[in-house]
């Protein structure tokens, strides 16, 4: 499949892009007013224009060496823009990414391939905040997630956490008027005028309230009023096991530089009692952290017989403990503040 750029890039733009079937707007504010940084943005044309290939990405981190990253990270979407299976394409760029990348560096991003004849979507994505549609017909808002087809290993990993990772895929078919908003953490960690995170949930229902317009329109509407985007910095931080974790903590937590912690794992049981012990110990590490420095600890470490039911409730799992640790680092700032 052959491919043409349309436009991307990771500085910031405020623009339309147009190209058959599709009308759309790009909407980019590096942070604190750089002139480039870790959000990538890449629309291409491919097969005559009966296919458009969207990508958006979001690298870790920020700064010039983020800056750098990013426009690699370009570039390898540059390469295998032209792959047809778009799985294929998304395992590449982990795999890719996964070997440039500086240690502890990782990338959210989500894939998106328009086939204009069908007027069908086709979503993949790697650890990215899910999609949002709005159906003219229903007029309705709703988030687009990805179940996992249940294959062996990890599944729709951020880019460069682990590899191999498999990708997942989702189909939905396109009306006249529908919208669909693609967006990185930024805007979701950003606060209301109450000083509240938005989230998720608060983003749908802040769409619900703009009138369906333009690109453009919906855009603007989105971020006006927001207390700025957020400063969406996050570490990523491997250890050996699942008893090293609270020592990891421990030494993120007393550094005072995060906001919020969480811990991601599994134990899995084995024929003799090291089992109870490992996940005892982990989670009462984990607590004694939380309560000694006072920083929110999403606990997301799993405990299964198998490596099958780690791999079905990893991605469930993490979110909840994301959302966790979310959650009670905003009640801590509404206590601060009372």
């Amino acid at each position: 499949m052959q491919c043409m750029e349309v436009w991307g890039g990771n500085r910031g733009i405020d623009t339309g892009v147009e190209v058959p079937g599709l009308e759309g707007w790009v909407l980019a504010r590096p942070h604190a007013g750089a002139e480039a940084g870790g959000d990538i943005h890449y629309v291409s044309s491919c097969a005559t224009g009966r296919i458009t290939r969207l990508l958006l990405a979001d690298v870790s981190g920020h700064g010039s060496g983020v800056d750098s990253v990013a426009v690699e990270l370009r570039n390898l979407m540059r390469r295998y823009v032209n792959m047809i299976d778009q799985r294929a394409l998304v395992r590449s760029l982990n795999r890719e990414f996964g070997e440039l990348a500086r240690d502890g560096m990782f990338a959210t991003a989500v894939a998106a391939t328009y086939f204009a004849p069908a007027r069908r979507l086709v979503i993949s994505n790697a650890g990215h905040p899910r999609p949002l549609v709005f159906r003219a017909r229903e007029q309705t808002w709703s988030s687009i997630g990805i179940e996992s087809a249940g294959e062996d290993g990890p599944a729709n990993l951020p880019l460069g956490v682990l590899a191999p990772t498999s990708y997942d895929e989702r189909a939905i078919a396109l009306v006249e008027g529908d919208l669909v908003v693609f967006y990185s953490d930024s805007l979701i960690e950003a606060r209301n005028a109450q000083g509240r995170t938005l989230g998720e949930e608060g983003l749908v229902h802040r769409l619900r309230a703009i009138k369906p317009g333009t690109p453009e329109q919906v855009a603007r509407s989105i971020v006006q009023g927001l207390d700025g985007l957020a400063d969406d910095d996050v570490t990523l931080v491997t250890v050996p096991g699942a008893l090293e974790t609270p020592q990891a903590l421990q030494r993120l937590a007393q550094s005072g530089d995060y906001e919020a912690l969480v811990a991601l794992g599994a134990v899995i049981r084995g024929e003799t009692y090291h089992f109870e012990i490992v996940s005892d110990e982990s989670a009462r590490g984990i607590g004694e952290v939380a309560l000694q420095f006072g920083v929110p600890i999403g606990n997301g470490v799993l405990t299964c017989d198998t490596d099958e039911q780690a791999l079905a409730r990893m991605d469930a799992k993490g979110r909840e403990a994301a959302l966790a640790a979310l959650e009670l680092a905003c009640l801590f700032d509404d206590l601060d503040d009372a």
